[in-house]
């Protein structure tokens, strides 16, 4: 009942409600951008021009006598959020330095493919949830850790338990923040640049399934940048090549960052269908650019089907597909 009165109300104040995202509203005036609000459940977070909060947020607030409001430097739903006049950061420090290790008796570290009792399974799903949300959120180098080890979430081992343990004690030595640089938003000037990445035969106990990964920027024409996804997973399907995971991982990726273009797109321009952001994909599978540039028949027939989806994405969403070098990937 509160969401349903709460989007009602903002719809009445001339907000615009997002196609993509019904917990996501814009404000403009005179086909101007004046703001953007997004809601969780009695919870929202804003930023726009004085405008913006005279006309929306103090009407908003005197409705439903929202009693605390912050800037500059609060906690919003676990994270720290920082704002100064070039950048906005975002960390969940506290958070972090709360996850502890699963404590195993002396005895236990002797019996690595053993399989962990319920007290113990329960511990490890705990740990791994902690982990999963810290990554997702705030760590994208933890990412790759806390995907491979939810693949052995039903039936944990020790050993499986011991190397969630050391994904902990990487914790302190990673970046201690997101950083979200203030661009230049100016119509023409922005682009979604994602790296995309695989690996055949890396994840699972018998090594036969693949695992794959993914970086989305925004940058403006300075150059200046914020990451704005990540991902790590398991690549849906058995593939035979390094051709195949590479080219999965890639449309996955793809999909990803027309979604946030989309979105990009309706907050800023008011058009989720316009494609004024630019779209390029990075990748340092020579094979796959290759491919996808030659009018030449792959010879993995099911592969047609994925590689077809990039091709067309060239014309229709005006992808520039670019190859890069290994120790150039960030995926």
């Amino acid at each position: 009942a509160v969401v349903s009165t709460q989007r009602q109300t903002l719809l009445d104040l001339n907000c615009t409600m997002s196609k993509l995202d019904k917990s996501l509203f814009m404000f403009y005036e005179e086909n101007k951008f004046q703001g953007v609000l997004v809601t969780h459940v009695d919870d929202i977070i804003f930023g726009g021009t004085t405008k913006f909060k005279n006309n929306v947020i103090a009407k908003l607030a005197d409705k439903f006598k929202i009693s605390r409001m912050v800037a500059g430097i609060f906690e919003y739903l676990g994270w720290n959020i920082e704002q100064s006049t070039d950048y906005i950061t975002v960390d969940q420090r506290s958070y972090a330095e709360e996850i502890k290790r699963v404590e195993l008796q002396s005895l236990r570290k002797n019996q690595l493919d053993d399989l962990l009792d319920k007290n113990e399974v329960t511990l490890y799903q705990k740990l791994l949830g902690k982990l999963l949300w810290l990554s997702c959120q705030t760590r994208p180098d933890l990412t790759f850790d806390t995907m491979e080890h939810s693949m052995y979430n039903k039936k944990p081992t020790v050993r499986n338990l011991m190397s969630l343990n050391k994904v902990v004690k990487k914790i302190p030595d990673g970046p201690k923040n997101i950083r979200f640089n203030k661009l230049d938003i100016k119509k023409g000037g922005l682009k979604i640049v994602f790296y995309a990445d695989a690996s055949l035969g890396n994840l699972g106990k018998d090594k036969t399934d693949s695992g794959r990964g993914y970086v989305i920027f925004l940058t403006d024409d300075h150059g200046i940048c914020g990451v704005v996804d990540w991902s790590a997973n398991k690549i849906k399907r058995k593939v035979q090549s390094v051709l195949g995971a590479e080219t999965l991982a890639f449309q996955d990726a793809l999909s990803a960052a027309i979604y946030i273009r989309a979105i990009l797109s309706e907050v800023i321009f008011g058009d989720s269908e316009s494609q004024v952001i630019s779209l390029v994909g990075v990748s340092d599978s020579r094979q796959l650019v290759d491919s996808i540039n030659s009018t030449k028949q792959c010879t993995e027939q099911r592969l047609r089907m994925n590689m077809a989806v990039i091709q067309e994405a060239l014309v229709k969403e005006g992808l520039q597909m670019m190859w890069t070098e290994s120790k150039l990937q960030l995926a």
